[in-house]
């Protein structure tokens, strides 16, 4: 084409290619994360190719095997809320028109952090209340926990919140100042570094307290205990095995009154540490086995990482519709009154909260009961020992047939089985000492098992489309090979 505007004749062009078309993108580069409380805020450099479309990010060991977080992500930022405390690999490449993608991944390693410290923290008492109040941090996720005690470590539980503000009952004995304590808490669990705290002198109403004195120490920690025994001293510790402590453990004791009270209920309670010095290496002249040598590796007292919760549980009357409950309390007979027809073998031990029947090869317990062709039962069962042989718990038998809980350890499974080989099955992690509760239920058109995990907390369900066998009438704890007598 001249200045003129005069063209020249037309060519043929047989072919032609456009260069980097079928081309994969560059890789990204100075792919970054910075670390929040809340999640991972990640950035990169963006790619130069005008063809790149976006960018796909995933999470996990490597980018075969991991999730997909975006795909076609537009931008050079991205925040991800992460929930956990643990490291993430997140790995990045940019995507192009024809969806072809970088190269190689660039990858970046990370994780939560704690949240920031608490500030404007205050604590104001309201007649029998306390009102806490706190400037609350701009992070999702974040609830603020409240402990009152002499330091954070050795203060007892008041209450959660994930405001700005909690309200806690809080009665009063006599005149004192008390200090709270105030930490943020992370979805992923992770507590701030600092403890904020506030002192507030607190006054008593008078006349209105039922004060209890009970030495558990003294009495030889009666109640039920889980993953603690007792130590030097008769402190209780948390119980060791393999040379490794348990993690966490409880101890469950009644707190009788001795009388009925019709009044608000309050208990108060305390942690307190006895610190002592035991030997160190440059003090171990004497041999392995001497009695020396049997000291604590952690000096007893120290209640750091210790909580203290008080719980109150309402003693309310049975459900109208309540066919019989046993606590099993180093007793058999049910809250309504069902006397055991059959009782051999028997044998108590720690529960969840009290004593249950300990059910051996040589026990066996059952009851009369009329029990109805739809009905819903829930009971907690403690394995001291994990079998690997078939085991049957609780069997409801009739005139119709029988309906059996167990543990099949060819394939694995807790079930629910009648007469007639129905199954009901489903998977639970199995570990020694658990308490797990199960739960039975029997509609019109559907029979379900429930089965929680108290270490754990995993909950898991199963249900199968099964008619009800009828009306039972006996209860057993112990297996027969009919499935009526």
């Amino acid at each position: 084409m001249s200045q003129e505007g005069l063209a020249s004749e037309w060519t043929k062009v047989l072919g032609h290619v456009v260069v980097g078309k079928t081309t994969q993108p560059s890789d990204v580069v100075d792919f970054q994360a910075t670390r929040r409380a809340d999640g991972v805020q990640l950035s990169w450099d963006p790619v130069s190719e005008l063809d790149v479309v976006g960018y796909e990010i995933r999470d996990g060991e490597s980018w075969d095997v991991g999730t997909v977080v975006t795909t076609r992500h537009r931008g050079t930022s991205l925040f991800v809320a992460l929930a956990d405390a643990e490291d993430h690999r997140f790995h990045i490449r940019a995507v192009d028109e024809l969806g072809l993608r970088s190269v190689s991944a660039v990858s970046v390693i990370a994780s939560v952090i704690p949240p920031a410290d608490v500030t404007g923290f205050d604590a104001v008492p309201q007649g029998e209340h306390v009102r806490f109040s706190w400037t609350s941090l701009p992070i999702a996720g974040v609830e603020y926990e409240i402990r009152a005690g002499e330091s954070w470590g050795q203060g007892r539980f008041v209450g959660r919140s994930a405001g700005d503000h909690l309200v806690a009952l809080w009665p009063v004995q006599m005149p004192a100042d008390e200090t709270f304590w105030c930490k943020a808490v992370s979805a992923a669990g992770l507590y701030s570094h600092n403890a904020a705290f506030a002192t507030t002198r607190l006054a008593p109403l008078s006349g209105r307290n039922v004060i209890v004195l009970s030495d558990r120490k003294a009495l030889g920690w009666p109640g039920v205990s889980h993953e603690l025994e007792v130590v030097t001293d008769g402190l209780l510790a948390l119980a060791r095995s393999g040379g490794v402590n348990a993690p966490k453990g409880a101890h469950y004791f009644k707190a009788d009154l001795a009388k009925t009270f019709r009044a608000r209920n309050w208990l108060a309670s305390g942690i307190v540490a006895i610190p002592a010095d035991p030997p160190a290496w440059s003090d171990a002249t004497f041999v392995w086995d001497a009695v020396q040598a049997k000291a604590p590796w952690l000096p007893v007292g120290d209640a750091d990482g210790a909580e203290l919760r008080t719980v109150i549980a309402l003693e309310q009357p049975p459900a109208n519709d309540l066919v019989e409950g046993f606590t099993l309390d180093e007793q058999t007979g049910g809250i309504n009154g069902t006397a055991a027809s059959k009782t051999l073998g028997l044998g108590y031990g720690d529960a969840r909260f009290a004593k249950g029947l300990e059910v051996r090869d040589t026990t066996q317990v059952a009851w009369p009961l009329s029990v109805p062709a739809e009905f819903s039962a829930t009971f907690d069962l403690r394995f001291d020992e994990l079998l690997e042989e078939p085991q049957i718990y609780v069997v409801w038998s009739g005139g119709s047939g029988a309906l059996s809980l167990g543990y099949d350890p060819n394939v694995g499974i807790y079930y629910l089985e009648d007469h007639l080989g129905n199954r009901v099955g489903l998977t639970l992690t199995r570990i020694a000492g658990d308490i797990v509760t199960f739960g039975v239920s029997q509609s019109a058109t559907e029979r379900s098992l429930h089965a929680a995990s108290l270490k754990t907390g995993d909950v898991v369900s199963a249900n199968q489309p099964l008619a009800p066998i009828g009306v039972f009438d006996q209860l057993r704890l112990y297996p027969q090979r009919r499935w009526h007598e």
